[in-house]
Order: C-alpha cells, then structure tokens, then sequence
C-alpha cells in the first residue's frame, strides 16, 4: 500500500472512532428531554408521595412509576440500572471543569481517580471527553481517567462498562494510583474517604458529587464538618442504620 493510502486508512479509522465517541456520548440524555419524558417538577396534583412505616418513600402515579422503572432498567428498551442518571450538560460540564483546572496545575498529565465508580459510566464518558483518541498527538495536558469500586454490591457485573472498573476499595485505590484529582459520586451514606483523600500526598483536589447537610451521601462531621448535637447525633445514628439497610452499604 502506497504512503498515501495508508494516509487515508488512518484517517478513516480516526473518523470512525471519533464518530463511534460521539454515538457512545449521545447515549446520554439531555436534562430537557428527562423532564420533558417524565414530566418531572410539573404541579398537577398527580403526584402523591406516602412513607411507608420503614421510612420508605413512594407514589403511584404514572410519572413517578415511568421513572422508576427507568433507573431500575425496566422499560421495554432495556435501560440499564441506573444508580445517577447523568446528563450530557452534566457530563460535558465536569470535562470542561476538569480541563480547566489541569491548566490552572500546569501539569503535563493528569491522573483523576474515581473511588466507589459503581458501574463505571462516569468514568467512561469522561475518558470518551478527555483522552486523547489512539493514534492522535498528545495535547498537554493528558489525561488518564482511573475507575475503581470495591465491588461489594455487584454494581459493575453485568453493565456495559462494567469491565472498565478496577476492584479496589478507596484506600487501596488512592494508594496504588496517587492521583492528582479524585471523584467521588454519591459517596455511601455513612462513610467518609476524604480524610484519606486529603492524606494522599499527590491529590490536588477532590470533588464530592450528591447530597450534602443532611443528604445520604457521605458523614455529616467527617465529610461535611456538620458537628451535630446528641438529639440529631441520635437521629443521625438511625438514620444510616436505616441507609446501609436500604441501600445496601
């Protein structure tokens, strides 16, 4: 093959993974075509929500049951179970945040590190956004983008990007990868990495995605510095005995 058509070969492999990238990040959906399809935050008295006695939190009505069954990948399409439905803006919006800080460190690659990546999709769309594609010159800065869990709930078995995740608690990850940023997604109600975080000497920054002040991510005084009296310690203590009952931790 000639100079030229190998050229030409490379090229059209560059533009079928780089149209391959694209189809993979519009698998996301939009936050307008979520409330549009679910008809989320619309006051029309439909929407009923009851708790239960074991503090369980449900409604019957039709948007409510729609959207249910799609994170738990129950709709005809084959939804896979979803435990955050991440957004195209929310996705590009973390890859642009992310690059803005590589340029405010000066460094000429980035390692981020995401501890307790479940299944593996943030992980996945942001290594889609900010890694270079094969065989393209590397522009500074370079990213490697890390995915680690502990696999004690299983999140990763059986998902489409599952195979991506390395099985690794947070500890371990942090020590084996000492990244320079660190992710956290809806860290489990109850625990706290960020003192082990703020101890890995590498780390620039970490960003704690979800709840925060009396969410279920994370602990109030550990993650949060919310000191809290003995009445709402105690209601605390219950509260994330009933969190790692109903959630799995």
């Amino acid at each position: 093959m000639s100079s030229s058509g190998v050229a030409n070969a490379c090229d059209e492999t560059k533009m079928q993974d780089c149209h391959e990238q694209m189809s993979a990040l519009d698998e996301l959906p939009t936050h307008a075509s979520i409330v549009a399809r679910f008809g989320l935050y619309e006051i029309d008295g439909l929407c009923n929500p009851q708790v239960n006695a074991d503090g369980t939190v449900w409604c019957s009505c039709l948007h409510c049951h729609c959207w249910h069954s799609y994170v738990e990948g129950r709709l005809p399409e084959g939804t896979h179970v979803q435990y955050e439905v991440f957004t195209r803006e929310f996705v590009h919006g973390l890859a642009a945040y992310l690059r803005e800080r590589a340029a405010v460190y000066r460094l000429p690659r980035v390692k981020v590190l995401e501890v307790g990546a479940g299944d593996g999709r943030l992980s996945h769309y942001l290594r889609l956004l900010l890694e270079p594609m094969p065989g393209e010159a590397s522009k500074e800065p370079v990213f490697e983008i890390v995915a680690t869990d502990s696999g004690q709930r299983g999140l990763a078995s059986g998902q489409p990007y599952g195979h991506e995740v390395h099985e690794q608690d947070a500890v371990e990850a942090l020590a084996a990868e000492q990244p320079h940023i660190v992710i956290a997604c809806w860290q489990p109600l109850g625990v706290d990495w960020t003192a082990e975080i703020r101890r890995t000497d590498s780390v620039l920054e970490y960003l704690l995605i979800g709840e925060k002040d009396g969410g279920i991510c994370g602990h109030p005084w550990l993650t949060w510095g919310v000191k809290a009296d003995d009445y709402c310690q105690q209601s605390w203590t219950a509260m994330t005995t009933f969190g790692r009952n109903r959630l799995g931790y």
